[in-house]
């Protein structure tokens, strides 16, 4: 369920948001921001292996994924200025996607997704490393790794 909270509550939640992930969009909560708060009802995580529940407790202590803070311009940068990368990781796609326009759909430290355009419609693709990555010296390693062709054992 999402819920609003009081005023001075939500101006409290943004301060201690601020902390930790300091952002001066925090400064307009109350003056055109809202904060909504989440009580999810039911969690499940999904994995190659398949799914499981998820308790309250394990989501909060779960960490944030090494590069969430700067996935986003990253995959603009690699969109804008270096197509060459997604021709190069063209070779792990399926053959009949091999010519299509690939886009980056995200970066984690498991792997790449990929949303490959062709006339048919779109598809989405994770290209997996070939083991979890967790910092971003490790993350060019990889990347640099299927641009080159290997394969993952």
């Amino acid at each position: 369920s999402l819920t609003r909270p009081e005023p001075a509550m939500a101006r409290r939640w943004a301060a201690r948001v601020a902390d930790v992930n300091p952002d001066p969009a925090l400064l307009d909560v109350g003056h055109g921001l809202t904060v909504l708060l989440m009580r999810p009802g039911s969690m499940v995580v999904a994995d190659g292996d398949g799914t499981a529940p998820l308790s309250p407790v394990e989501l909060a202590a779960a960490r944030p994924d090494p590069f969430c803070r700067f996935e986003t311009s990253w995959l603009a940068h690699l969109e804008d200025e270096h197509p060459e990368v997604f021709r190069a990781l063209a070779c792990h796609l399926p053959p009949a996607l091999r010519d299509a326009r690939a886009r980056p759909l995200g970066v984690d430290r498991c792997g790449f997704r990929l949303r490959v355009e062709t006339a048919e419609g779109d598809h989405d693709v994770r290209l997996a490393w070939g083991r979890a990555v967790t910092t971003p010296a490790d993350l060019c390693l990889a990347l640099t790794d299927k641009m080159s062709g290997h394969h993952d054992p």
